[in-house]
């Protein structure tokens, strides 16, 4: 009998510390933070700094990957805040709240002494075909110039690393443009959904 009610108990430990490594999605409001600067981030209430949350904007179906790097204002309804740039991305405009979906994507080890290293971004999203270069390259709005990034077309499978090599304009649902050398890689004509990951 002792046997029994040990394994039972043992089992019981087992399956609660499971339970509590998983993360279940969470549904709330997003607002747009005032005045942030020219990167991608999150503030959330409890996510420890570095923990990767994917956003998802319930209201136009775009997606997008974030560092939590602080934490929201308390005085606000909104559960998380975004930086402008992460907003332009996902389309959620200045002064109103936005119903978004967070998953949990990863959580460090440790807690970062410091904010996580710049650049460090997974979307998914549009690239557009733009210019006539034939080498690898693309423009982003705020990955820095010289930085390689994976672009995988989710259509196809095909990979192909880009070299950053100029800026452009953030756009709903658009995460970069690309060359048509980079373009061909790929097998995208036009534009195409791709699943962008930073390389440092």
């Amino acid at each position: 009998m002792k046997k029994v009610l040990s394994s039972i108990l043992l089992f019981v430990l087992v399956m609660a510390g499971l339970g509590a490594q998983q993360h279940l999605p969470e549904m709330g409001m997003a607002l747009r933070l005032a005045r942030s600067d020219d990167r991608l981030f999150v503030n959330h209430p409890q996510h420890p700094f570095g923990t990767r949350l994917k956003i998802f904007n319930l209201l136009n179906n775009t997606e997008l990957e974030l560092n939590v790097e602080g934490r929201p204002n308390n005085n606000t309804w909104a559960l998380i805040e975004l930086s402008s740039l992460a907003c332009d991305f996902l389309g959620i405009p200045g002064g109103v709240l936005n119903q978004v979906r967070i998953d949990v994507m990863s959580v460090p080890t440790s807690t970062p002494a410091m904010r996580p290293r710049l650049g460090s971004v997974s979307q998914t999203g549009v690239v557009v075909v733009q210019g006539n270069r034939a080498d690898l390259s693309g423009s982003h709005p705020s990955i820095p110039i010289g930085r390689v990034v994976e672009l995988t077309n989710t259509n196809n499978g095909m990979s192909a690393l880009i070299t950053i090599t100029s800026r452009c304009q953030a756009a709903v649902g658009r995460i970069m443009e690309i060359s048509p050398g980079a373009a061909r890689a790929l097998g995208i004509s036009n534009s195409g959904q791709v699943r962008l990951l930073s390389r440092d």
